[in-house]
């Protein structure tokens, strides 16, 4: 599956205002913060569909 736009755009957005140590840090964020946006909840189980481009399960 491909990766959802919205991590992408997040990932470009916070690579210009982040100067992450690890790029793997910045991934996790923008994941999380992508997942959370749509979804509107805090709770992992609500995000899963939105990281099924990870082949994520609970």
């Amino acid at each position: 599956m491909d990766t959802p736009l919205l991590y992408g755009q997040l990932m470009n957005q916070l690579s210009q205002w982040v100067n992450a140590k690890d790029v793997r840090h910045l991934q996790g964020v923008s994941e999380a913060v992508g997942a959370i946006l749509p979804s509107q909840k805090a709770c992992l189980v609500y995000w899963l569909p939105y990281l099924s481009h990870r082949d994520c399960s609970a």
